[in-house]
């Protein structure tokens, strides 16, 4: 089941632009308000700069400069108050995809998303993020 976005900022960031521009479409047309960029380091320009809470980061694992992972440190540390609710989904394509710290897989707010993935799978694994409380499990 596909649920319609509900006017939520999404950052998208991934170091391909294929996917990264995919996504950003399949959001957009769904009622999400999308921030794009193809690396961390922009992400977070980008977020620190965002008018308004960012409700969600999707997040390529592996990135040239600052893995998805690290961005989630990045992105905590110096997000103003009402972004720290912030959900994380982390998406890749490789069969057993590198976290880096273990510490990550265990964060109340992270969950995984395998590529490739197509429309309906996307815009379910991020309203089933958005809607999950920050106590629950995520899958």
């Amino acid at each position: 089941m596909v649920y319609p976005g509900r006017a939520e900022t999404i950052l998208v960031v991934d170091d391909e632009s294929l996917v990264r521009n995919l996504c950003t479409v399949v959001l957009t047309n769904a009622g999400y308000e999308v921030i794009s960029a193809e690396d961390g380091y922009l992400a977070l320009q980008m977020c620190k700069a965002a008018s308004g809470p960012v409700h969600l980061a999707l997040l390529d694992v592996r990135m040239p400069r600052m893995s998805g992972p690290e961005l989630i440190v990045e992105l905590l540390d110096c997000l103003v108050p009402e972004n720290l609710d912030i959900r994380f989904i982390l998406m890749s394509g490789y069969a057993d995809p590198d976290m880096g710290d273990p510490a990550h897989r265990n964060h109340r707010r992270y969950s995984f998303l395998r590529k490739p993935f197509t429309a309906s799978v996307l815009l379910d694994a991020v309203r089933r993020e958005l809607e999950l409380s920050p106590t629950e499990p995520r899958q």
